[in-house]
């Protein structure tokens, strides 16, 4: 989201644009799927690492990082679309769900979670670019 001086549209209904005062205008694109992705890797891919993490004293989301840093990005041609709660921007459905995608017998857990993360990333970025184009 961010403030603007006049009121832009999408024409392709991505964003969405609401007056502040006479002068402002907010435009933004809020997404469903950023922190719920991570807290449904944490309790169901990471329960044991969770576990350990507790004990040591070590922040859960840490971890996670972490175990997703051994894979180089594109996660080796894994890709997971985010949409575990529907989509708000850009998609604006309700009914998108999630899914893994090129899923192969050599991927392992590192993987999912490297491309679950690219995922939120990318459908944050898919948003900016169209503010970017509405703001232009």
């Amino acid at each position: 989201r961010t403030v603007i001086n006049q009121p832009k549209t999408d024409e392709k209904g991505r964003t969405f644009c609401y007056i502040l005062d006479k002068d402002q205008y907010v435009i933004g694109g809020p997404v469903n799927n950023g922190g719920v992705v991570l807290r449904w890797l944490r309790d169901e891919i990471l329960a044991s690492e969770v576990e350990t993490a507790k004990r040591l004293g070590v922040d859960p989301y840490d971890v996670l990082t972490q175990i997703a840093s051994r894979v180089k990005p594109g996660a080796e041609g894994l890709i997971f679309h985010p949409y575990l709660a529907g989509e708000r921007a850009p998609l604006w459905n309700a009914d998108a769900r999630g899914s893994f995608f090129g899923l192969t017998l050599s991927h392992k857990k590192e993987h999912m979670i490297r491309a679950a993360l690219e995922g939120v990333w990318y459908n944050l970025y898919t948003v900016y670019l169209a503010l970017i184009e509405v703001m232009n």
